[in-house]
């Protein structure tokens, strides 16, 4: 199943409340698993590659996964906030 539509609002309902994260990082979350690459997402969002791979490290943090794969996997696992 996908993990998301790619709408903002899409990941905000797919990522779990007690996850805190940032408008950008639910941005470059949502375009990952559109299967976006750091490049892709950086022209997307006008930030550098660079900062998008900081980004993902940061979600990786935040998820507690070592990484990219094991990301996706955590955000597609996670249960609908009820928001």
């Amino acid at each position: 199943s996908a993990c998301l539509v790619g709408s903002e609002m899409c990941i905000r309902d797919r990522v779990k409340t007690d996850v805190d994260l940032t408008r950008r990082q639910k941005q470059i979350l949502s375009e990952l698993c559109d299967g976006k690459t750091y490049k892709e997402i950086g022209e997307t969002l006008d930030i550098s590659p660079r900062t998008v791979r900081y980004h993902v490290e940061e979600l990786m943090h935040h998820f507690h996964v070592e990484n990219r794969s094991q990301l996706l996997a955590r955000a597609r696992s996670q249960p609908r906030s009820k928001k």
